[in-house]
């Protein structure tokens, strides 16, 4: 047991001094940490920020991504208020080190979320969310509402933290913004947490929050009329269940042409490509494309991404 203990203690040691040295030899002085998967978004995102193109380097190390920046304060300071992507930021030498964790939201009243808000970021990022006017989320525990939101309308991630911070930076909050995003969930109890921390978020005035059952939804919304769909698809197993199949059905009826539908699978499969060939069979009856698949990772749990678009 001692030798387990030795040679886990020697192994985190040694990584730690390789990495410093590593960051001594390249003269980096920041490290941006997120879950691996949609790095491009990322990168992206860090580049729209600063405005300017950087030099960088990238490790991965337990289905983490660590990239590599020499950068002014004042660019790290614009990170922290601008990146949604970014779980932390590290800065290191000098007198002054500085930790920010972005991934955890202050506006939660109730902490429910299964995806980390950091991740649900790329995926946004990904789908060109700035498009959409009408969104609708499936089977959301609030993380995709609420981030969708809090992007549309240029809330920073860390306004909730302010009194945390002593850096202060000009930003403007869009307080009008005309677009919908329509949560929808079948239990109340969790809808009614939703919505409460949609307010603490300040984005309740843009998001509607309505209890139904997938089969209904052609009843609640008007053909042609939904721009982004987001799904969660939990359960364990192969098949298509009835239930998974009106996801389907209605995206067809309710997404204008081009829109697209991104499915989100969160359970233990490590082999999903049955799964995604009973889809492809099973959506040749509807005017819906599968695009392609992303591997991401939530909290060291790997899931898949779907994409389709309406053609």
């Amino acid at each position: 047991m001692k030798k387990i203990i030795y040679y886990i203690i020697y192994n985190i040691l040694y990584n730690y001094i390789s990495y410093r040295l590593y960051f001594m030899e390249k003269n980096y002085n920041v490290i941006c940490e997120s879950d691996i998967g949609l790095e491009e978004y990322i990168l992206y995102e860090i580049k729209n920020i600063l405005n300017k193109d950087i030099n960088y380097d990238i490790n991965i190390i337990n289905n983490k991504i660590n990239i590599l920046l020499d950068l002014e304060e004042e660019d790290i300071i614009r990170l922290m208020y601008y990146s949604r992507t970014l779980d932390n930021i590290y800065k290191l030498g000098g007198s002054e080190r500085i930790r920010i964790n972005l991934s955890n939201r202050n506006y939660n009243i109730f902490n429910i979320n299964r995806l980390k808000s950091t991740l649900v970021s790329k995926i946004l990022y990904l789908s060109r969310i700035y498009e959409a006017k009408n969104i609708l989320n499936l089977m959301d525990d609030g993380s995709f509402s609420i981030e969708e939101g809090i992007l549309l309308k240029n809330i920073p991630v860390i306004f909730w933290k302010m009194k945390d911070i002593k850096y202060t930076i000009d930003f403007q909050i869009y307080n009008k913004v005309d677009k919908k995003i329509y949560c929808v969930h079948k239990d109340p109890n969790l809808l009614y947490k939703i919505e409460k921390n949609s307010e603490k978020a300040l984005v309740d005035d843009i998001t509607i929050f309505r209890r139904i059952n997938i089969e209904w939804l052609d009843q609640k919304f008007k053909s042609e009329s939904i721009d982004r769909i987001f799904v969660f698809k939990i359960k364990n197993r192969y098949e298509l269940s009835k239930k998974e199949k009106y996801i389907f059905f209605q995206s067809d009826y309710l997404l204008r042409k081009g829109g697209k539908l991104y499915i989100l699978l969160y359970n233990n499969i490590n082999n999903y490509d049955q799964i995604i060939k009973n889809i492809i069979d099973y959506i040749k009856k509807y005017n819906i494309e599968y695009i392609r698949s992303y591997y991401i990772y939530n909290n060291n749990k790997k899931l898949l991404l779907l994409e389709f678009k309406k053609i």
